[in-house]
């Protein structure tokens, strides 16, 4: 098989015919650096907080464990870690016509597409669970809520390894399953954001907020989440969606190649919304430093 058959397999990623064109080659480059520059420290800036928590539970009986928003995230920031990997190996390949190359950037790409796409799905599931169904959520115990992550999260792994092999064998498997995920990952985060939504709007009988005319800060973070989840999902499946008509062309001129190529940025917030939700938990962005200054003042 043809690496440019193949290449149809990762929606995310042009086609390699298109570097015959320089306006691609400089729009690839340029989100290969924002990536190495940009997405890389930040991903590592997490794995050090990440261990630093870890470190402290270790040593620390009281300390409390790592939540599942964090441990998804930790999940998300791996792939995302082959994905830039992958991505440089991909564009040196195709930029230099090293095929066995570019085919190893292409398959570690491919792994990672559908799985950021479903833990973001883990991640609104959860936060639709814990407000929507608090009594449900409470009542199994932790350790069957990580039993439970922990299986889920695992299955995630499998499918992306299996992912690669039916992509090798079916050239168009890759761009057909990915955009299928994204749409009913889209459903389901629309469900649970509109669901969140009717929560904050009709609070229970027992939610002391209600008389108070306030809203409970615990389901309205819920609901943002789920938000900026939905929004960055909605950008990826646009860019997906343009990537796969560009490519599915017979005849791949200068416009198509550089609106294809082009379509790789709207991924971007799709990579950076778990992160930043993360630093955002661990009081690590400068706006929530400044509101928990202030907080600290009021009291």
């Amino acid at each position: 098989m043809s690496v440019n058959s193949f290449n149809s397999s990762d929606s995310s990623l042009p086609v390699s015919s298109c570097f015959e064109y320089t306006a691609n080659i400089f729009i690839v480059m340029a989100f290969v650096l924002t990536n190495i520059l940009l997405f890389f420290p930040l991903f590592l800036l997490i794995f050090y907080l990440g261990l630093k928590q870890w470190g402290k539970r270790c040593t620390t009986s009281t300390a409390t464990k790592a939540s599942h928003a964090d441990f998804f995230t930790y999940n998300v920031i791996i792939l995302e870690l082959i994905s830039i990997l992958g991505f440089s190996l991909y564009s040196f390949g195709a930029y230099a016509g090293d095929k066995t190359v570019e085919l190893v950037g292409v398959s570690m790409c491919s792994i990672t597409s559908p799985g950021q796409t479903l833990f973001h799905l883990l991640t609104c599931v959860e936060r639709y669970l814990a407000v929507v169904h608090p009594i449900t959520y409470q009542s199994l115990r932790r350790m069957e809520w990580v039993k439970i992550r922990n299986a889920s999260s695992g299955c995630i792994w499998l499918f992306c390894a299996g992912f690669i092999g039916f992509s090798i064998l079916v050239s168009s498997f890759g761009s057909i399953t990915n955009s299928c995920i994204l749409v009913f990952a889209l459903i389901v985060v629309s469900s649970c954001s509109f669901s969140v939504l009717n929560v904050l709007n009709h609070p229970g009988p027992g939610d002391a907020s209600r008389h108070r005319g306030r809203v409970d800060p615990s389901k309205q973070r819920a609901f943002y989440t789920i938000m900026a989840i939905m929004v960055a999902l909605l950008l990826r499946f646009v860019g997906v969606l343009l990537t796969n008509c560009m490519n599915a062309s017979p005849v791949l001129t200068h416009t198509k190649c550089v609106i294809g190529t082009s379509a790789i940025w709207f991924t971007a917030p799709c990579s950076l919304v778990l992160p930043l939700l993360f630093l955002q938990r661990a009081g690590k962005l400068p706006s929530c430093k400044h509101k928990n200054t202030k907080f600290n003042h009021k009291k």
